[in-house]
C-alpha cells in the first residue's frame, strides 16, 4: 500500500486533467447549453465570459436548481426571492460563480482534498494568466487511484 502512497503523491493535476474541455460561453442560452452538455456527455462545463476569461462552472445541480424553482413557480408559490424566471435563461444566470480553479502543478492529493471540502465534482485546470489547461474531474482522481493500485499489483488495470 505504500507504493500506491507514494504514486499518488508524485501525480499532479496536469497528470491526470482532461485536456479537451468542453466550454460554455456566458451569453448562451440554456437549450444551448444543455445540447452541449449532452452532445459531449458531461454534466459539467466551466463558463467563459466573452473575453474568454473562466467565470464559473455549469453543473448538473444549477440545472436541478433551477428546474425545481422553475416548477416551484409554476405551481403558483412565489418566487420573488429568486427574481424574474425565464424558460430559458442566460447560462450567466445561472452558473455556479465560486470557480474552483487551480494550476497544473496542484498535487492530485490536494486536489481531491479541495474537491471533498468545497463539494465539487470538477476542477478547472489554468495556467498563470488564467487561460483554461485542462478539467480534473472526480472520476479522473478515482481512475488515477485504480491506476496506481494496478501498478502496485493490487488490482486489475482500469
Amino acid at each position: 500500500m505504500d507504493q500506491v502512497l507514494q504514486r499518488l503523491s508524485t501525480l499532479v493535476a496536469a497528470d491526470v486533467m482532461n485536456r479537451e474541455v468542453v466550454e460554455i460561453g456566458s451569453t448562451e442560452r440554456l437549450s444551448q447549453a444543455v445540447s452541449t452538455l449532452r452532445q459531449h456527455a458531461v454534466t459539467g462545463a466551466p463558463v467563459l465570459d466573452p473575453e474568454h476569461r473562466c467565470i464559473g462552472v455549469l453543473s448538473g445541480a444549477d440545472l436541478v436548481r433551477w428546474a425545481s424553482l422553475f416548477f416551484y413557480a409554476l405551481d403558483g408559490n412565489s418566487t420573488s426571492n429568486h427574481g424574474e424566471l425565464s424558460l430559458n435563461p442566460k447560462v450567466s444566470d445561472l452558473l455556479s460563480p465560486d470557480l474552483s480553479a487551480i494550476p497544473s502543478e496542484t498535487p492530485l492529493l490536494e486536489v481531491a482534498q479541495r474537491m471533498c471540502r468545497s463539494h465539487v465534482h470538477r476542477m478547472v485546470v489554468v495556467d498563470h494568466q488564467g487561460k483554461i489547461q485542462g478539467i480534473v474531474s472526480t472520476m479522473d482522481v478515482v481512475a488515477a487511484l485504480v491506476n496506481a493500485l494496478a501498478e502496485a499489483g493490487l488490482t486489475d488495470p482500469a
